[in-house]
């Protein structure tokens, strides 16, 4: 998954599973997704991976491991992955969300 997609399926993502009020409050859908998601994590208290030591690309992926492990707190995910990466289990949570909305 390029740049774009991971940061517009994130966006997507976490539209479908955080309530638009929460979102409101960490600066959506005026701040950055890669910004967004970083306050998700630290309001959940757990800490978002280090800028000074990842690039974007790879923040992008450790937190949202860290959204998957500390947030939403899902076994099926934790599981997930060890077996699949990160770009993979958006995919799959977001065929889910769509699944369900139909």
């Amino acid at each position: 998954m390029t740049e774009e997609e991971l940061l517009d399926n994130l966006g997507k993502m976490l539209f479908k599973l955080i309530d638009s009020d929460t979102l409101e409050c960490f600066g959506w859908p005026d701040e950055p997704v890669d910004v967004v998601l970083e306050k998700v994590i630290e309001h959940c208290g757990a800490k978002p991976a280090d800028r000074t030591m990842w690039t974007r690309m790879q923040r992008l992926r450790e937190n949202t491991k860290h959204l998957f492990l500390y947030v939403i707190d899902d076994k099926n995910i934790a599981r997930m992955l060890d077996t699949h990466t990160i770009d993979q289990i958006v995919k799959h949570i977001l065929a889910q969300v769509s699944d369900t909305d139909k």
